[in-house]
């Protein structure tokens, strides 16, 4: 069996030993920029600082470390996977630079991403089949604009964007951003889709070691890289606790688009508290992407218009008075509410009351596509 270490794979093993070094020892960001010649780095570094860094103790030195990297390097050759390092100016991914801690080393297979527009499209795992179609075909439409679609791969509403970004005729790749390794892609189900993924010319990132299982704390992370490789995040279906939402806050804090579609209890507490704008289909999304306002009335009757305008932006009002306001009974006030619920122009507080999160100017100009 030949045992020699292809040109690639010795880069990657020095490379990985460095990235090593730096996470058990002095840190990525004293140790940046990194010097070429990686191997002297790290015997220098290695006399200088193991005294200084106990937790080095962890390999007995630095032909130790280039060992056990030279089989890391294998395992990668074997996944035919590939990795980039933070000082890697034409590989990493320049939306990830701007994280306040960027992963030191990406493990990838397929295409690494570099430019282009990209939406990240996330949700439940349990999601019921009208959102995993509309999911599906949103991301459908998005590739097909030419726009990647960028997911988590897990079950449900990742796997359904990942399905229909795939769907598209000649449409943009689309990307899984794992919480395990590559070895272990979690879930295991999906490895079947991660291939065609692959195959289509997209990507398969991860920030973990080849053979690092799923674990529950790797996921925080694995959403903050789905949010900064995207210009937008969609969310489709939510429950009021759900790592979905986890991403859409840091989107939001990124300074980036978040929209929600309004059907479900963390969607609509998205759109109530403002962080997120309600968005009904791709076409909504890709104004959205374009700077562009959502007309959120559009396809409202003239009836729920009316009830909508008579509801105070800031304070609740309960049912009997809108139908007190509106002459119509509570039951078909009620009924009203719950549509306009559904397309996140109203927000239920405290039992009956409910306030509209629509300004009267928007009321009053909303208009047709």
């Amino acid at each position: 069996m030949d045992t020699t270490l292809s040109g690639a794979a010795k880069s990657t093993q020095s490379g990985l030993a460095l990235h090593l070094a730096l996470a058990l020892g002095p840190g990525a960001d004293r140790a940046l920029p990194w010097p070429e010649d990686r191997e002297a780095w790290l015997r220098r570094s290695w006399r200088e600082e193991r005294d200084r860094y106990p937790r080095w103790a962890g390999a007995r030195g630095p032909a130790d470390l280039l060992r056990r990297m030279e089989r890391l390097a294998r395992r990668l050759e074997a996944l035919d996977a590939q990795c980039t390092f933070l000082d890697q100016l034409e590989r990493y991914p320049e939306a990830l630079r701007g994280l306040h801690r960027p992963p030191a080393a990406l493990f990838f297979r397929g295409i690494l991403p570099q430019e282009g527009r990209a939406v990240a499209v996330v949700g439940s795992r349990a999601a019921f089949k009208v959102d995993l179609e509309q999911a599906h075909a949103i991301a459908q439409e998005l590739a097909e604009g030419g726009i990647s679609v960028v997911s988590g791969g897990a079950l449900g509403i990742d796997a359904a964007a990942h399905e229909g970004a795939l769907a598209a005729k000649d449409g943009a790749p689309t990307i899984v951003v794992l919480g395990s390794g590559l070895g272990q892609p979690y879930p295991a189900r999906n490895r079947p889709l991660f291939e065609r993924v692959i195959e289509a010319g997209g990507c398969l990132l991860s920030p973990y070691l080849p053979d690092e299982p799923g674990k529950r704390w790797h996921f925080p992370a694995r959403n903050t890289l789905i949010a900064a490789l995207s210009e937008l995040t969609l969310v489709v279906a939510a429950a009021t606790r759900s790592g979905a939402l986890d991403t859409a806050f840091k989107t939001h804090r990124m300074g980036r688009s978040v929209a929600a579609i309004p059907r479900t209890p963390g969607c609509r507490r998205l759109i109530a508290c403002g962080e997120a704008t309600a968005v009904h289909d791709a076409h909504d999304v890709m104004a959205l992407l374009d700077g562009e306002e959502v007309d959120r009335l559009v396809d409202l009757t003239d009836e729920q218009r009316a009830l909508l305008a008579a509801m105070p932006h800031e304070q609740p009002i309960s049912i009997d008075e809108l139908a007190i306001r509106r002459d119509l009974s509570p039951g078909r006030v009620a009924m009203l509410l719950l549509q306009l619920e559904l397309e996140g122009l109203v927000v239920g507080q405290e039992g009956t009351r409910y306030r509209s999160i629509i300004g009267p100017a928007q009321i009053h100009s909303g208009g047709e596509r």
